[in-house]
């Protein structure tokens, strides 16, 4: 837990109880006082285990060619369909964000940039209610490929597709 007990925060967090773990997160379920009085049990808390010292668990990265940005088709089992998403993954133990960035594009993508290409974007908390953890965004300006190796994609993987500015917006129109 981050925030402290303070006029800022309406919260009382009165503990906090493991619920269960895997080999890149804790789950815990908080008991927080409401504003109000009232005892919520089992705040469900998501926690990676691996953060740096700004809190972040991992990085994604938007790689750029000829100013056209890459998306990979994913199927995601949880809503039983394909996305669009960027390449990005968790950090491994010792590993900066910059340095998780440029492994997850090499592994998702087959893509490489020399590293004074990865332009930071920022950081975000992909969700503050659930996930005690932030995300680097980078951008990636990669060189073009001769051709883009065959990696061994992931769960949820699926091909690398670059898209304009103005097909990317029409992409996040479809699906707001």
């Amino acid at each position: 837990m981050r925030a402290k007990n303070n006029a800022t925060n309406p919260y009382r967090c009165l503990g906090q109880t493991r619920a269960c773990g895997n080999s890149r997160f804790d789950v815990f379920f908080d008991r927080l006082e409401l504003p109000d009085g009232k005892i919520l049990p089992d705040f469900l808390t998501v926690r990676p285990l691996i953060q740096d010292a700004q809190g972040h668990a991992g990085a994604l990265v938007l790689p750029e060619i000829n100013q056209q940005i890459g998306l990979m088709s994913g199927y995601r089992h949880q809503f039983a369909t394909e996305f669009w998403q960027a390449p990005g993954g968790f950090m491994e133990p010792g590993e900066t964000v910059r340095a998780t960035a440029m492994r997850e594009l090499q592994e998702e993508t087959g893509l490489s940039c020399p590293e004074d290409c990865l332009v930071s974007l920022g950081s975000i908390c992909p969700d503050p209610g659930l996930i005690d953890a932030k995300v680097a965004i980078f951008l990636a300006r990669c060189a073009p490929p001769s051709n883009i190796e065959s990696t061994d994609r992931e769960i949820g993987v699926g091909h690398l597709q670059f898209f304009s500015t103005e097909a990317l917006k029409q992409i996040g129109r479809a699906h707001v």
